[in-house]
């Protein structure tokens, strides 16, 4: 985005190697914050219009810094990209959030935020019929080891579904 293009433009122009940071995070595991944002883009082959699919968001996808292509989907009709990211607001340092968007694979309208879990939605995937988009989502706010849960989405209506994968080890089982 136009934003790390200024970032690292500002920063090969600098003559020091410090950094004063004004906000937390500074550093997530080994990966220092450096001023740049991950997002997704779409590329029209025919006229080689590239288009930024999150502008203005201050967020990151894939994520820092381990996030990679499991954090986003493209739908089977290849209209709608689904992609998992964390609003980078006060409390990122906190927060584990990350919520589903949607949003044109032609850039036509913003995203849109699909889930309101205060917790972690990751990893879309379509059906491939696309009527049904998958995830997983974590239910305990602030916990990064928390259990996955699959979740089922119809992509029509919205309506969601997780599926109970427990066990059954009774007799009668």
């Amino acid at each position: 985005p136009a934003e790390t293009a200024a970032a690292l433009e500002a920063q090969s122009k600098r003559k020091a190697s410090g950094r004063l940071y004004d906000r937390l995070f500074v550093r997530h595991w080994d990966a220092w914050e450096n001023g740049t944002r991950n997002h997704l883009f779409s590329y029209e082959l025919a006229t080689g219009k590239l288009v930024d699919l999150m502008p203005r968001m201050e967020a990151d996808s894939p994520s820092k810094p381990f996030g990679g292509s499991e954090e986003y989907a493209v739908s089977p009709d290849g209209r709608t990209v689904v992609f998992a990211t964390k609003d980078v607001g006060r409390a990122e340092a906190w927060s584990t959030n990350f919520d589903l968007y949607s949003v044109p694979v032609d850039g036509s309208s913003a995203p849109r935020k699909l889930t309101t879990n205060p917790a972690t939605d990751t990893q879309p995937r379509f059906s491939p019929d696309g009527r049904t988009l998958a995830y997983l989502a974590m239910s305990r706010p602030g916990f990064e080891a928390d259990r996955f849960r699959i979740v089922l989405r119809d992509w029509t209506t919205g309506a969601e579904r997780a599926l109970d994968l427990r066990a059954d080890a009774s007799e009668t089982g």
